[in-house]
């Protein structure tokens, strides 16, 4: 098989530019400011779509999605972390504010909850319609999605609360983990969206059939880790109680969930965190993983730090000891 790469050539002409050189401005940090560099490429899965982000060095980034055939293109305004859906029929991204906006804020030293928010934007590549959402934290799209599936491609992504609602918070008394905020669940088909509320941290299986995510609210009430099957959104709790929960991951399979807690040592004055395990089918996750375990010498712990993943095939589980 031959491989083959084209280039275009440029034909320097010496003189001209030369000539020429005396009457143009140096370049200084200026011009530096508008130059543009390509960020977030991606190429759906189908190969018949790619995207990209022009960033400047200062000011707002666009968003540039193309046929493969150069017949249809689309832009979105300050979008990034932008993801084709799995069936390419779909892109999600960020939509930044304006960085004017943000500048702005910035020097006049507001509040985190006054400040302007990220937005979603999904664009339906078949219309060019853009849907945009607002006060958005962050969003995941399954890896694979299952087009003959009920829900169609599905995407899960994090509100940021209200303004009141943070100030409400402040009032309240600390505590050690993080508040959560609601998660939205969306059948980018129909647009049907299931809300879950208080959640740090949440993740997909591959397949998109299932969701799993990390809850804590102030009191401790809504703490844990629980699954979603996204054909009927009903949540289950793999483990409940007061503590903090994360690095929640499936197996490949999305038959399993690992993650990490401190829920049954949350009191001391430096709680250790335990490796727990699930497996569809089980009533409640188990610990698999302690300070003390085989494995793990003496002194050592198993880490709050880093992530917990799966081997390929399933049948082991690999997380940080410190």
């Amino acid at each position: 098989m031959h491989r083959l790469i084209s280039c275009l050539v440029a034909t320097v002409l010496i003189a001209p530019i030369a000539a020429s050189a005396q009457s143009k401005k140096p370049l200084d940090h200026s011009a530096y400011d508008i130059w543009k560099t390509i960020e977030d490429q991606e190429i759906s899965d189908d190969g018949r779509w790619v995207l990209y982000a022009l960033v400047p060095q200062e000011g707002d980034a666009e968003l540039r999605i193309q046929s493969a055939n150069g017949e249809t293109s689309y832009t979105i305004p300050r979008g990034r972390s932008a993801r084709f859906t799995d069936d390419g029929t779909f892109v999600v991204t960020l939509i930044k504010p304006e960085h004017i906006l943000v500048k702005e804020a910035k020097q006049q030293k507001q509040k985190p909850d006054e400040q302007p928010k990220d937005s979603l934007g999904i664009l339906d590549l078949s219309t060019g319609d853009v849907l945009r959402i607002e006060r958005v934290k962050s969003f995941k799209v399954p890896e694979e999605g299952e087009p003959d599936s009920s829900t169609g491609p599905g995407q899960a992504g994090e509100r940021e609360q209200q303004p009141q609602q943070e100030e409400e918070e402040e009032k309240k008394e600390e505590k050690d983990n993080q508040v959560g905020t609601v998660l939205v669940l969306r059948d980018l088909n129909t647009g049907a969206e299931r809300r879950y509320e208080s959640i740090v941290e949440y993740t997909f299986s591959d397949a998109g059939d299932r969701l799993a995510y990390a809850a804590s609210s102030k009191d401790g009430s809504a703490d844990g880790v629980f699954s979603v099957v996204t054909n009927d959104g009903v949540s289950t709790a793999l483990m409940t109680g007061e503590g903090i929960y994360k690095a929640v991951a499936f197996d490949d399979a999305g038959e399993q969930v690992a993650f990490l807690s401190n829920r049954d040592d949350y009191q001391a004055d430096q709680p250790a965190f335990i490796l727990y395990h699930w497996q569809d089918g089980k009533d409640e996750a188990s610990a698999i993983a302690a300070g003390g375990s085989a494995g793990i010498p003496d002194g050592w712990w198993v880490s709050e730090s880093g992530q917990v993943s799966f081997s390929e095939s399933g049948e082991r589980v690999l997380f940080r000891t410190a």
